[in-house]
């Protein structure tokens, strides 16, 4: 069983011209069981009125030739809540899609692989 991990992202990131960003590469998840997962838009996520924009989380095999779910999606002003995964797969990633091209967004967000 692989040692616990702790991923903490704290910025602004900027979207691509299609208004994507990721926020994590490829993680490699399959030593873990368990993967535990919150994000929140600040400094005020009451004021985005954006909510086209997606969290996306997917599983599966996403590196070389992929073959994965999305297992959520959710809007990212949504209420903060810790979301829980089993893993049931090699691999995850978690991405923001719909946002407005080549804009900021900040983002407080962690991952917990355990």
């Amino acid at each position: 069983m692989a040692t616990t991990t702790l991923m903490t992202f704290d910025q602004a990131y900027e979207t691509d011209d299609s208004g994507e960003l990721s926020l994590t590469d490829n993680i490699d998840i399959k030593d873990f069981r368990n993967v535990d997962f919150e994000i929140i838009n600040w400094p005020d996520p009451a004021s985005d009125p954006n909510e086209e924009i997606q969290v996306v989380v997917e599983m599966g095999k996403l590196s070389g030739w992929t073959l994965a779910a999305t297992i959520d999606q959710f809007p990212l002003n949504s209420e903060p809540v810790i979301k829980s995964y089993n893993v049931v797969g090699p691999e995850l990633s978690i991405y923001i899609q719909g946002a407005p091209a080549n804009t900021a967004i900040n983002i407080q967000a962690w991952v917990f692989l355990h």
